[in-house]
Formats: structure tokens, C-alpha cells, sequence
């Protein structure tokens, strides 16, 4: 049992403030987290789902049973643990969390409370959490359920990470491995994602921060202080030199037997300098006929955010370009409704189903 992670649960889980990034994968959010940690007051964590995954059956109550929220939590994470392997930059301390809210924990037990200590169980690159006071989390899910989290923790603020919809389409496809790599899907997600953030920024203007990756890459010592003073921590120089910390844990671990092509790509990337010129490198690598649906999918969201179509076809041209791509885009709206917008509003059982049957990651 790690008793440093006991004992930063029992500092900071009723009084660490909780933050939120948001935004389609491959946008930058990685990036966002990465630097965050960066500073000891701040815990940015990777995507765990933990919050959304019992909000339905926990949110609302005022006196949780720590003992059938545990068995909840072991039946859904049984299957996860089971299939994780070894190597990760982070190490999560379920049995210490586990411990905690059996023997530990506050009475009458609420849910905002288990989301802390929960989330303070998870380690970077094994840096203690002894002083934190911001939590940051990083989900993708979580664009679709801004009134819940809100609902949750009513003072938490939303770094949305955003980036170029074909920029991101083009980062999908080269990555080893990737599960999400049809043009169709990553559109449909980026398009309804950032319109419906945007809605929901009318409705919170003071909640959001919208970061563009292309300003992060160029100017990433504004990006940061305005970031940092968005969620009120102090900014630090830690905070643009993580990449450093990345490649010394990289260089132990690099001949590790799990070191697959998807991990080496995905941390080495992380272990460099931001490098500027990744920008623009999709309008040498997509094929016209991709930059042409993805265009006619998110046009009118993307000049909302600053970025240019290339094509804008007239309505026969559009019929034309959505009836070529028909099995693509019925599969992209199938895997968005499901798998995105309503799947925390299935039953916690259908869920754990999923993820042992199906081996769902969420």
C-alpha cells in the first residue's frame, strides 16, 4: 500500500479544486495535461471515465454505502485491470482509493468527494500529490455532459483544447494501431463536439477558455499563463519543460518488452520540444477527396473557430460527396450516438456489459 497516496487523499480530496479539459482527441488535450503537471499544485489526469462511469447511480445521493460503491467500482474495473499492462506513465492506486473510502471517509459520504479521492490516487511518472490544490481532469466523453459536471462541482471551469478538424483527421490516421481512424467518424465527432461546447458557453460564458493547439505551438508561454490564470494556479517555468521529464522516464523504460509502436510514437512525442511546423503538415498527407467531407461536415463550425475550408460545394456537389461516403457516415453517426452522447445515460449494468463483452474502453 502506497501511503503517500493515502495521505495526499486525506489532505486534499475535500478541498482540491476540479477542473476539466475538454475536446476531441488528438487536439492538443494530451499536450495540455502533460504541462499542467508540470506545476505541484496541479494534478492533470489522463482519461479514467471515473466520474461519468457512476454518476447516475451516485450523484444524487446524500449518503453513499461505501460498500456497494466498492463493489461497483471492482466489478467495473475488474476487466480493465485485468487487461492493462504494465508500462504506463501513470500508476493508479485503486486498492489504496478502495481502502480509503471503506475505512477513511467522510459520513455522510457524497459523490463530489469520492471523485477527488478517487482521482488523487493516480500518480505522473510517480510525482507525489502531497500538495495539490487544482485537479484537472482530461476527458474527451465529457464534451457532451457539461450540465452534469456542472451540476457535480459547481465552481469547475472547462479548458477546451481545439484544433484544425483536418489537422486532427490526418493525426488519427497516422497513429499506430488507432481505433478511430475513419475520416467520417472524426468529423461528425470534432463538428458536434466544439458546436455543442459552444452552446454551452453561451449558457456559462465565465466556465470556458477555448485553447486553439495552433496558438499553443506558437506561443506557448501566453497559452500557459492565461490557462493557468483561468483555473487560479501560478504559473511556473516547470510548466513549458515537461517534455524533459518525459524523455528521461522514456530513455529507462525504452527497451521494456510492452513498448509497442503506438506507446513509443505517442510518448516520444511527448518527449520533444513543441514543434511548430506539425501545424499545416495535413495539407501534404490527406487526399482531396477526404479534405472535401470533412469540409462539408464541419465548415460552418470550423470559420466559428477561425479555420478556412478549402471546399465549399454547392448543394448538388454536397448530395454528391455524402452519397459516395454513405456506409461511412451511417457507421459515424451510429458510433457518435452510441458511444458518445448517450452512452453514461445507459444503466451502469449495460456498461459494465459492454466493457467485459465488447472490451469498450470507457
Amino acid at each position: 500500500m502506497k501511503s503517500d497516496t493515502l495521505s495526499a487523499i486525506m489532505r486534499n480530496a475535500h478541498t482540491a479544486k476540479i477542473h476539466f479539459i475538454v475536446g476531441i482527441g488528438r487536439s492538443g488535450t494530451t499536450l495540455l495535461m502533460q504541462s499542467l503537471n508540470g506545476s505541484e499544485q496541479c494534478l492533470s489526469t489522463p482519461e479514467n471515465h471515473f466520474i461519468m462511469t457512476f454518476y447516475d447511480k451516485y450523484a444524487h445521493q446524500k449518503n453513499i454505502d461505501p460498500i456497494q460503491l466498492i463493489a461497483d467500482i471492482q466489478q467495473y474495473y475488474q476487466n480493465k485491470k485485468q487487461s492493462r499492462a504494465s508500462l504506463h506513465t501513470w500508476q493508479y492506486y485503486l486498492a489504496d482509493f478502495l481502502y480509503h473510502i471503506q475505512h477513511h471517509s467522510p459520513k455522510p459520504l457524497q459523490y463530489s468527494y469520492v471523485c477527488r479521492a478517487f482521482l488523487l490516487s493516480m500518480h505522473y511518472l510517480g510525482q507525489s500529490n502531497e500538495q495539490v490544490t487544482h485537479i484537472v481532469d482530461k476527458e474527451h466523453d465529457y464534451s457532451q455532459y457539461i450540465p452534469q459536471l456542472i451540476a457535480l462541482f459547481p465552481n469547475a471551469k472547462f479548458i477546451v483544447s481545439i484544433r484544425d478538424y483536418r489537422a486532427v483527421i490526418n493525426s488519427h490516421q497516422q497513429s499506430p494501431n488507432e481505433r478511430i481512424s475513419l475520416p467520417a467518424h472524426v468529423a461528425l465527432l470534432w463538428r458536434n463536439n466544439y458546436r455543442y461546447l459552444s452552446q454551452q458557453n453561451k449558457l456559462y460564458p465565465d466556465k470556458f477558455l477555448f485553447i486553439r493547439y495552433e496558438d499553443i505551438i506558437v506561443q506557448q508561454h501566453e497559452t500557459m499563463q492565461k490557462i493557468c490564470q483561468f483555473i487560479g494556479i501560478q504559473f511556473e517555468q516547470q510548466l513549458l519543460e515537461t517534455h524533459i521529464n518525459m524523455r528521461h522516464w522514456l530513455t529507462q523504460h525504452q527497451n521494456h518488452p510492452e513498448m509497442t509502436p503506438r506507446k513509443a510514437k505517442k510518448w516520444n512525442d511527448l518527449a520533444q520540444p513543441i514543434n511548430p511546423k506539425h501545424g499545416e503538415s495535413w495539407r501534404q498527407s490527406l487526399a482531396p477527396r477526404t479534405i472535401a467531407l470533412a469540409d462539408c461536415i464541419c465548415a460552418q463550425t470550423a470559420t466559428h473557430f477561425g479555420y478556412t475550408p478549402i471546399y465549399q460545394p454547392n448543394l448538388m456537389q454536397r448530395i454528391f460527396i455524402y452519397s459516395k461516403n454513405l456506409p461511412q457516415l451511417i457507421y459515424a453517426l451510429f458510433a457518435y450516438l452510441i458511444f458518445a452522447k448517450y452512452y453514461y445515460r445507459l444503466p451502469l449494468s449495460v456498461r459494465i456489459k459492454l466493457v467485459k463483452y465488447l472490451k469498450v474502453k470507457k
